[in-house]
């Protein structure tokens, strides 16, 4: 398995592991992996947590001599996440749009009409 970045967190304690991982995968794009080096005792479950919560794949987790603990993840939760936002910024826009152009529409009617007309 090819790691398109890899993150060495050995000797930093909770949370920053997770925090520094959770950067690396935002640059990332959907199915790169990113491999991380802890040496913190409480990695192995974090990453576990982690991947739960994000809906990362914790794709491989080895705890070696002294501690260390290395954890690969699959940055496609991330990319979707990001994507839901502009997803969710584009509908916006658009209900700003529709409303805008909506106002215009009952404006041009009143002035045809000639009388203002209620919602």
């Amino acid at each position: 398995m090819q790691a398109q970045k890899e993150l060495d967190a050995r000797g930093l304690n909770c949370p920053l592991p997770i925090l520094k991982a959770k950067k690396a995968l935002a640059d990332m794009k959907s199915g790169d992996v990113l491999k991380v080096l802890a040496t913190d005792p409480g990695s192995m479950r974090d990453f576990q947590a982690f991947a739960r919560q994000t809906g990362n794949e914790l794709l491989e987790q080895t705890s070696g001599a002294r501690g260390a603990a290395a954890a690969t993840a699959d940055a496609r939760a991330q990319t979707l996440a990001t994507e839901n936002q502009a997803l969710k910024r584009t509908v916006r826009q658009l209900r700003q749009d529709l409303e805008r152009k909506d106002a215009a529409l009952r404006r041009a009617a009143d002035a045809v009409i000639g009388t203002p007309r209620s919602r």
